[in-house]
């Protein structure tokens, strides 16, 4: 992504707005295999966005 690896990374986040849709066509597809998924593994710099963008909780709420 040519970034420095200092400030680039402390200061830019990179996410997919389309997350919930790609999650429930992946686990809806006759070859879905049941697999760990992992959500937030790293949370802190993306937690105040997360408050208008709310993928994580669209992600929960297709798993439940």
């Amino acid at each position: 992504m040519g970034f420095s690896s200092g400030i680039d990374f402390e200061s830019r986040i990179f996410y997919k707005p389309e997350a919930a849709q790609l999650l429930e066509k992946e686990i809806q597809s006759r070859n879905y295999k049941r697999k760990v998924i992992a959500l937030g593994t790293n949370t802190d710099p993306y937690q105040p966005i997360e408050r208008e963008l709310k993928i994580a909780r669209r992600l929960l709420e297709v798993l439940l």
